[in-house]
Parts: structure tokens; sequence; C-alpha cells
């Protein structure tokens, strides 16, 4: 892992905030995005400890996100990667359906 990504990792969950980003900004990030760290930033305030945002925001600049699209463009493919390696079983963006589980009934259970 890049020493930039390593630095992120402790001070804010990446992973989460990418998640966060791909559920509120949906299938065309860059057509919601406002060229800013916005959505971002309420994420990070809220996870990381005080006076970490500005040191977040260069590393996020020095991994390609200067804005919240940009985010998801260009840093979550690093973190995507990362979150890869250590735990390939993740799942990386919501799911727009929720998935067909068996709810315990005889209809539900196959060949039934």
């Amino acid at each position: 892992m890049i020493p930039t990504l390593t630095r992120l990792y402790e001070l804010i969950d990446p992973f989460a905030l990418c998640y966060t980003l791909a559920e509120e900004m949906g299938d065309d990030p860059a057509a919601v995005c406002d060229g800013t760290l916005a959505r971002s930033r309420v994420y990070i305030e809220g996870y990381s400890a005080e006076g970490s945002w500005d040191e977040t925001v260069i590393l996020l600049e020095e991994l390609g996100g200067y804005c919240d699209c940009e985010v998801l463009y260009n840093v979550a493919p690093q973190v995507e990667e990362a979150e890869e390696i250590a735990d390939p079983r993740r799942d990386w963006y919501p799911d727009d359906e929720e998935e067909d589980v068996p709810d315990g009934t005889a209809d539900s259970v196959v060949g039934a």
C-alpha cells in the first residue's frame, strides 16, 4: 500500500467514505458533484479526530480526490484494491436492488 493511502487509513476509514459517497451520489457522481469536498467533509468531520480535516484533504488530493466525484473516480479504485487485498469478500458499491433471500417459508425453499 502506498504511504499516502496508509496514512489516510490512520485518519479515517476511506472504504466507508467511498461507500457513503457512492450511495449518496448515485450512478453519475459528476452530475451531482458541486466541485468541492462538501460530502466528504460531512463524513470526515463526523468520523475523524478534530484537526485532521486539513491533513485528510491533502491526502485525498495526493490520491486525485479534489472533489467528491474525484474521490469516487480516483481514490476509490485505490481503496478498492487495498480492500480486496485485505479482504477479498468485502462488497464495494451498495446494491441497487435487494438480494432475493429466502424467508424460511416452504415457498422460498428451492424445489419446494
